[in-house]
């Protein structure tokens, strides 16, 4: 049985993120013309790996590029993730809660 978690839309097409058994999904349908569409799916066993992909989902449709180095040590700039989130600012729990506005987030 497939459970949707949430799902957004817009002009340019929609994004889903489902379950089905222990499988995560994410679907992406982009408007290319009226009538055209271009799908994407991605799958995790992880929920946080699916929920980032539904969110670069999101991106893609309203044409944004997502921030993603992490610039809380300059000599050591990193993908913005809850692996690489320093332990000085929370780590993990802190990107999960606060990663759309953190101040070492960049493009």
């Amino acid at each position: 049985m497939k459970k949707v978690y949430a799902k957004y839309f817009n002009k340019n097409g929609e994004v889903t993120i489902f379950q089905e058994d222990r499988c995560f999904s994410v679907l992406l349908q982009h408007r290319m013309v009226p009538g055209i569409f271009k799908c994407y799916v991605w799958n995790s066993n992880d929920l946080e790996e699916a929920i980032d992909n539904y969110k670069a989902g999101i991106d893609k449709l309203n044409n944004r590029v997502a921030a993603r180095t992490c610039v809380a040590n300059p000599n050591r700039r990193r993908k913005c993730s809850a692996k690489n989130c320093p332990k000085k600012i929370g780590g993990a729990v802190f990107w999960r809660m606060f990663r759309e506005s953190c101040l070492n987030r960049t493009k």
